[in-house]
């Protein structure tokens, strides 16, 4: 009987060993899937940071369009006066041509005034020696 008990411990102890060894091998699977595992999470890490760094990316384009868009605001409001100071100097020239006219005017009349004082003295010596 101690020999039966003796062959049906070894049997156990077989046993026992082949389901350590099973279990290691699992062990070794599930080690397996694990660096899998902290693989994909740094991957997934190294990615939020890139995102992160791509939004601060996107937070600078937004900014930099905004002052584009101000910018253009700004170009277009100066174009406006631009614009206005155009159409004032056009005004200031036809005034200035006006200006010109009138002095040739009042110069050709100055002169006729001119001539008809000298006129009038002539007269009045001339009376004024009879």
């Amino acid at each position: 009987m101690a020999e039966n008990e003796v062959i049906s411990n070894q049997e156990s102890i077989l046993g026992n060993q082949a389901t350590i060894l099973a279990n290691q091998e699992t062990i070794e699977k599930n080690q397996a899937k694990l660096d899998k595992i902290a693989a994909n999470q740094a991957a997934i890490l190294a990615n939020q940071d890139a995102i992160q760094h791509n939004q601060k990316k996107l937070d600078r384009i937004a900014a930099n369009q905004a002052t584009i868009l101000a910018n253009q605001e700004t170009i277009e409001h100066n174009q406006e006066k631009l614009d206005r100071i155009a159409a004032n100097q056009v005004t200031i020239q036809t005034n200035q041509d006006r200006i010109l006219e009138n002095q040739s005017g009042l110069a050709a009349e100055l002169r006729e005034i001119l001539s008809n004082q000298r006129e009038i003295l002539a007269n009045q010596k001339k009376i004024l020696t009879k």
